[in-house]
């Protein structure tokens, strides 16, 4: 949380908005420059489908090598459980991101000193599209939003930690939450919400961003059950 770095996908080349480019950046919130140029790019056009410029990238997450490791993540590239070392200049974490038009999730190591990328795994959102993940470090769990093309439902996954399972060290769904009745119909992209250690009556906010802003807000506010609610 204190690191000066942001990560964002990017989903068309700025040069050319028709022309998709599904991207990874990281920029530094440091100095005092009013544009911040990124540092680094993980462009993954070449190991995603096709998709046109405004329907690519649109989710991401970051979660920890000491979560993933506990969890026994299966690195479907290897066939063997996730190991950090195995991915040189990663940092400490690896980054999910989303796709728009297929509801599909992927799972990357990035290489900082090179560009270079490795996916993970990969799996279905549930749904047909998928807007935003967030990664709720006090349950272990991955969210994925998708917005009114689903009336706002969001689907939750944990990495299944019985090694007898068929799904052992995949991500599996475990549970589907409606959004408030009142921003069902709305363009909702973005989601967030505050840890469980600010909890007050078994509850914590959460926040999601319109695209659209409708009847002129942007941002909307409600609470979510704290601990395991599944």
């Amino acid at each position: 949380w204190t690191g000066p770095e942001m990560y964002v996908v990017a989903e068309r080349d700025n040069d050319n908005n028709d022309v998709p480019r599904q991207s990874i950046l990281r920029y530094e919130l440091v100095g005092t420059k009013g544009v911040l140029d990124a540092t680094h790019e993980w462009n993954l056009t070449g190991d995603l489908p096709s998709f046109v410029s405004n329907s690519g990238l649109e989710g991401i997450a970051w979660v920890p090598d000491t979560f993933l490791v506990e969890r026994r993540l299966l690195a479907e590239s290897k066939h063997t459980p996730y190991d950090p070392l195995a991915y040189p200049n990663h940092g400490t974490g690896v980054f999910f991101v989303s796709v728009d038009a297929t509801g599909m999730i992927y799972a990357y190591a990035l290489d900082h000193s090179n560009g270079t990328f490795t996916r993970l795994t990969s799996f279905s959102s549930g749904k047909a599209y998928s807007t935003d993940l967030i990664f709720d470090r006090d349950l272990g769990v991955l969210w994925s939003l998708c917005d009114n093309r689903c009336e706002g439902k969001m689907t939750v996954f944990e990495i299944d930690p019985d090694p007898a399972s068929s799904t052992a060290g995949r991500f599996v769904l475990r549970a589907t939450v409606a959004a408030p009745a009142g921003i069902r119909g709305m363009n909702m992209e973005g989601f967030v919400m505050a840890p469980d250690s600010t909890c007050s009556g078994n509850l914590k906010l959460c926040y999601w961003a319109d695209d659209r802003e409708s009847g002129g807000y942007a941002i909307r506010k409600a609470s979510l059950p704290c601990g395991r609610f599944f």
